[in-house]
């Protein structure tokens, strides 16, 4: 009964929401800021790849920030928060972590070790840090002790991620051929396999353990389903270096990139993916404001970080409305399969239904005053509809019994 209640409720209400929000917030810094990444919901932590030691937290999704520093000379290149507590982070030569949310770090100097550009951690002990001259090094204690890796080729490695204690992925260039590489482990590290591609690459993002996605220069975005055996590619905008790849579940993920022609103040560009990366759209372009970070802690909201301070807010949240009849009728609601919508008028460009997981089941374009959806051959559960109405787009629920 409960149930049919809350359906009820639902179907009082629709919400609506314009296309990627993104407002600059203050930052109260100048500094470089180059690694960005979410706490939780709603604590995110900015760390500064200038030589001093800053880092910036907010407790309101990014709303506003608060500055602190460190009181030593270190660079922020990574972070990784495991936890609403728990993070890594890693800059040049150095290891960091943090208990208590980004408040506060430690400092560890790595031996054998001078650019450490990424690292990766499956829990609050186990990780790998990577970086230039051929580093990969492994933890199993959060860091007190590292074990070196190595990949048989020169390499630089730009960005690794482990998808789980066995399996990682890794991307970057050789540096004997000037050519990008691939490196992949099944086994922890202990071995790694490398394949050379033309173009040098510089970011790297999974979805799980067969698929994933790799960016590097001339804007190719190259993907794989089968866990690296074979890669196919495009180009996403000609001219750029696509720096952040970040997907959120199957279907939903963002990539960054900017001007590769202007090393200085380039345009940069944040693209939005709803079908697992098969098509991407234009989600916001900063002018001459160099972007090196995004982040995200749910499908509506993010950040995006970059040089001199800037700071962007994503924030797509729709907001409440109470009077969706004006705009169309879904009945009936809960269902037992078919559902009937109904439009005040044919502007109506694209009909869109998903499970909780974000994952699209049903997707109609080219829309007729009413449509007939069938659900019946879907399992029992609450299911988001997206109606796309000239340039927002209008959500609501409903129940399949």
């Amino acid at each position: 009964m409960r149930k049919i209640i809350i359906a009820f409720i639902l179907s009082l209400f629709c919400f609506t929401s314009t296309f990627a929000q993104w407002t600059q917030k203050t930052s109260n810094t100048s500094d470089r800021l180059w690694v960005a990444d979410f706490a939780s919901e709603t604590n995110a932590v900015i760390g500064s790849s200038d030589n001093n030691g800053t880092f910036l937290i907010s407790e309101d999704e990014g709303d506003s920030w608060t500055n602190f520093n460190t009181g030593e000379e270190y660079r922020f290149y990574d972070i990784d928060m495991v936890d609403a507590n728990i993070g890594r982070a890693c800059g040049y030569g150095v290891f960091m972590a943090t208990e208590n949310g980004g408040k506060n770090w430690t400092f560890t100097e790595v031996a054998g070790t001078t650019f450490i550009q990424s690292l990766d951690f499956i829990d609050e002990d186990t990780g790998w840090i990577v970086g230039f001259q051929g580093m990969i090094m492994k933890t199993t204690n959060a860091g007190e002790d590292w074990t070196t890796q190595t990949t048989g080729v020169p390499h630089d490695i730009w960005e690794v991620q482990a998808i789980n204690k066995n399996l990682i992925f890794a991307a970057g260039r050789n540096t004997a051929t000037e050519k990008g590489m691939f490196f992949i482990t099944t086994n922890g590290g202990e071995d790694w396999q490398t394949e050379e591609i033309l173009d040098q690459l510089t970011s790297v993002g999974c979805i799980d353990e067969s698929k994933w996605f790799a960016g590097g220069e001339n804007g190719k975005l190259f993907y794989t389903d089968d866990a690296g055996e074979t890669w196919t590619n495009k180009v996403i905008k000609s001219g750029t270096d696509i720096m952040e790849i970040k997907f959120l579940d199957q279907n939903n993920g963002f990539l960054m990139c900017y001007d590769s022609d202007d090393p200085y103040s380039p345009n940069s560009y944040i693209y939005k993916t709803e079908d697992g990366g098969e098509n991407w759209e234009l989600s916001f372009q900063t002018n001459s404001k160099k972007l090196y970070s995004i982040a995200f802690s749910s499908l509506f909201h993010g950040i995006a970080c970059g040089a001199d301070g800037v700071i962007y807010m994503y924030d797509d949240e729709p907001a409440q409305i109470s009077e969706c009849q004006e705009f169309f009728k879904i009945y009936p609601n809960p269902t037992n399969g078919l559902i009937n919508i109904e439009f005040a008028d044919n502007e109506i460009q694209q009909i869109k239904i998903s499970d909780l997981t974000g994952k699209t089941i049903i997707e109609k374009t080219n829309i007729q005053q009413n449509e007939t959806i069938d659900l019946s051959s879907f399992a029992s559960g609450i299911y988001i509809i997206k109606i796309r109405k000239n340039n927002e787009i209008f959500t609501t629920k409903i129940v399949k019994e």
